[in-house]
């Protein structure tokens, strides 16, 4: 029975949450990470933690995993396609791979879990890498094909497709600071040119899959996921912060999405995770205030902060674009699961807060369904709402999750919980 104090969403609201393929299948043994961490992790001063092996075996185990998923009450489901499976060199298609995916695809249709599927989610094939990955224009053309190839074999039975995952992201961690593969130099020029060669492959990429689409008759909606900060000021009483932070919200939002050409696709996603202080005196102007907390504020396991007026604030700079919006990652690191529940229930409310004002949110997920590989943190990090023991891989349902299924399965925060 609903209560007046309910915060409700609406009766198509997607509820779900998020994977990637290297994180989670495992053994994927044809991508330039594998090779990389293969050869960092020998090395005295390894970017590297460990090596992500078999993972969670969410390439075996996918139908336990979206089992899991539906008795959490989530109708939506957050995956992607390895393109070093599906192509494992430049003229091969591998067909096992094709009717791996179809499986996992089918098995979600058939927990009336709608699928949205990232084409590229960090990782390149191998033999990508090898002529010089995002540095070298070729890419876009590799990809292009790659991209065409997915319509062809799965536009019929995914609607919502994501050309990348987080491309400023890649491109900072892999050249900028040159924390993730290929990781050979920290270079401002390799970091400009591969996120350059990101804009071009998700634009030509764009166009590439709708005309896939209209040729097969297919109808499918494409965007690309993007980390979107949030800015704040670190004075809530000073003018100058107010501004500088509403400023520098509106330029990065408008800016960014720009060079992606985001007014021409069919949404905008959004992965939240992070919020910049920013402060401005006469002396001095900084808008970087990430690692600042406040007296007895909590940090994540990672050492992130969790401040979901952040992503209220993103939300409310994203209604002029005049799209539909889905949150497609926004978790939290948190191995003893203390913080999780409230993370959700916060960030939420910040979400349906912004509904409120206007904007079109139709979907949340939260990253992740499962414990995975993250990156250069290696196992450690636990953002699953399922536990995952690594010397069996079972899974175990946190307490966060159930708080989670109570949101899903009622589509609505209960007053209890507000």
């Amino acid at each position: 029975m609903e209560n007046k104090n309910d915060l409700l969403f609406s009766k198509d609201f997607y509820w779900g949450s998020a994977t990637s393929a290297y994180q989670v299948e495992g053994m994927n043994t044809n991508s330039d990470w594998w090779a990389w961490e293969q050869e960092e992790i020998k090395g005295a001063h390894s970017k590297v933690r460990d090596l992500s092996g078999n993972s969670c075996d969410h390439y075996s185990r996918f139908r336990e995993d979206f089992d899991w998923a539906k008795d959490l009450g989530q109708n939506a489901h957050r995956l992607s396609i390895e393109w070093a499976r599906i192509q494992p060199s430049e003229n091969e298609w591998s067909s096992e791979a094709v009717e791996h995916y179809k499986e996992v695809i089918a098995a979600l249709r058939e927990r009336n879990i709608e699928p949205f599927v990232t084409a590229l989610h960090f990782t390149l094939p191998q033999w990508v890498a090898d002529y010089g990955g995002w540095l070298n224009p070729k890419i876009v053309s590799s990809y292009a094909k790659y991209v065409e190839f997915l319509i062809e074999n799965f536009g019929d039975k995914v609607t919502y497709w994501f050309t990348l995952n987080e491309p400023l992201i890649a491109a900072e961690m892999s050249f900028l600071k040159g924390a993730w593969a290929p990781a050979k130099n920290k270079s401002v020029p390799d970091f400009f040119h591969a996120l350059r060669n990101m804009i071009k492959a998700h634009k030509t990429g764009y166009g590439v899959m709708k005309q896939a689409a209209q040729k097969k008759g297919y109808s499918i909606k494409v965007g690309a996921a993007h980390n979107l900060i949030a800015f704040t000021p670190y004075n809530t009483k000073s003018v100058f912060d107010v501004f500088l932070a509403a400023a520098l919200q509106k330029i990065f939002i408008k800016a960014y999405l720009g060079f992606f050409s985001v007014k021409t696709d069919d949404f905008i996603a959004v992965n939240f995770y992070f919020t910049s202080r920013v402060h401005l005196t006469l002396l001095n102007i900084s808008a970087a205030f990430v690692g600042i907390k406040d007296e007895g504020e909590v940090l994540t396991d990672v050492g992130w902060t969790m401040r979901p007026e952040g992503l209220y604030r993103v939300l409310i700079n994203l209604i002029n674009f005049k799209k539909e919006i889905f949150i497609t990652e926004n978790g939290v690191a948190d191995v003893q699961d203390r913080h999780r529940a409230q993370f959700i229930v916060e960030h939420l409310k910040a979400v349906n807060q912004a509904i409120v004002q206007g904007a079109d949110v139709r979907g949340y997920f939260y990253w992740s369904l499962t414990d995975n590989f993250e990156w250069a943190y290696g196992f450690a990090p636990r953002f699953g709402l399922l536990a995952v023991d690594y010397s069996t891989l079972s899974r175990t349902a946190r307490h966060s999750a159930l708080v989670y299924k109570r949101i899903c399965s009622s589509n609505a925060i209960a007053a209890d919980l507000v």
